[in-house]
């Protein structure tokens, strides 16, 4: 749990544990509030797309959505996890020449996806394989 301490305008972290947030509680003072946050935040390795056999599949299988500068393949299947989806992020070679440039992508679609996917996902039936690219 984390436990944020500041005044509204400035938010500073004092401490954590554990891998899993569950609630979201705040105590406020005059100026002053303290955040308890849950870990809804997380990206944890069940939920990482990463099965050569199932990537290969959501590559001949899936079906594409395309919003410049991101392409989505999406694959409804079963997957080997117990979670509704599994996500990869993969940044082409021939986008981005340097490797600090393609990782630098990656973190950034990794955290994106990381900070939206309950909004995005919360009303998604079924279990999904996805690919950003």
């Amino acid at each position: 749990m984390a436990v944020i301490t500041g005044n509204i305008n400035q938010c500073k972290v004092k401490s954590y544990s554990g891998d899993k947030y569950d609630n979201c509680q705040a105590k406020q003072g005059a100026n002053k509030f303290i955040l308890l946050i849950s870990m809804a935040f997380s990206f944890p390795k069940k939920e990482r797309l990463k099965s050569k056999k199932l990537l290969e599949q959501v590559f001949e299988e899936g079906k594409s959505i395309k919003r410049c500068p991101l392409k989505l393949v999406y694959l409804k299947t079963p997957l080997p996890e117990a979670v509704s989806f599994q996500a990869a992020m993969a940044v082409p070679k021939k986008k981005m020449r340097l490797a600090v440039d393609r990782n630098r992508i990656k973190r950034l679609m990794r955290e994106a996806y990381r900070l939206n996917k309950d909004d995005i996902f919360n009303k998604a039936v079924g279990n999904f394989a996805l690919l950003f690219l």
